[in-house]
């Protein structure tokens, strides 16, 4: 039985289009290597500071946009025009745990000439709610009072989980995105695909990101690059299963 199993795992392993510079094959992350890969605020912290950066905040940004806008219609909330919303990303500002009026905390703000949005970041949990105020209520007014009279105000889920799993985390108005939708299209909008060329160094910070969320968020990890065991089979399915849906977006630029 064993051999039977190492041998549908080498044959899986032949659809793994893992390059040698693939995101997963890098190994290590910022967080991973101080032990914070589970602290929520640490990873708010890193995707403003990645949203910060020259090269790979632009990458971020139209992959956040691109999803936003791909979900938007499943929870019918309408989006400004995409166009817009990815031009002058780099007029936007990126404040993490940006203070409301009644000294509470949203996770993300990005301030954009087009709209605000407004990113309450989960892994695992759902809402936090006090007694007499949820939190989606306060976060949304705090989203409204940011964008003013002339913009609109967007309201983003983030989470490592579907919502369709924790169907008592909806809220009208939301859009309910996940952290593997995000991996997915930042490997789309980095031009290379699926392997990373080596010279592309400032947009090293995408690279970790994209590692990171498939190894610490998904559970993700490279397979050997041969002679896998049965032991493998599962990981080496959930990746092909992961980097296929990578791929579909590749080709239909959805």
């Amino acid at each position: 039985m064993r051999q039977k199993g190492d041998k549908a795992a080498a044959t899986l392993l032949e659809r793994v289009p893992l390059g040698e510079f693939d995101p997963l094959r890098i190994g290590w992350d910022p967080l991973s290597m101080l032990g914070r890969s589970e602290d929520e605020p640490e990873w708010t912290q890193w995707l403003a500071a990645l949203l910060r950066l020259p090269q790979s905040g632009d990458v971020a940004w139209r992959a956040l946009v691109s999803i936003v806008d791909e979900a938007a219609p499943d929870f019918d909330v309408e989006v400004p025009e995409l166009k817009e919303l990815k031009r002058h990303w780099d007029r936007a500002r990126i404040v993490a745990e940006d203070y409301t009026h009644d000294n509470r905390r949203a996770d993300l703000v990005i301030d954009h000439p087009a709209a605000v949005m407004l990113v309450e970041n989960k892994l695992w949990d759902g809402w936090h709610d006090d007694s007499d105020d949820r939190q989606c209520d306060w976060l949304s007014r705090h989203a409204r009072l940011r964008a003013g009279r002339h913009r609109p105000p967007l309201l983003v889920f983030l989470a490592a989980y579907r919502v369709d799993e924790r169907p008592e985390v909806r809220r009208e108005g939301w859009i309910f995105v996940t952290w593997e939708q995000l991996a997915i299209e930042l490997r789309r909008q980095l031009t290379s695909g699926f392997a990373v060329p080596p010279s592309h160094i400032n947009l090293l910070p995408v690279y970790l990101t994209i590692g990171a969320i498939e190894r610490e968020i998904m559970g993700l990890r490279p397979p050997p690059a041969a002679h896998p065991s049965w032991k493998e089979l599962e990981n080496i399915a959930k990746l092909i299963e992961h980097l296929e849906a990578a791929r579909a977006h590749l080709a239909d630029g959805n």
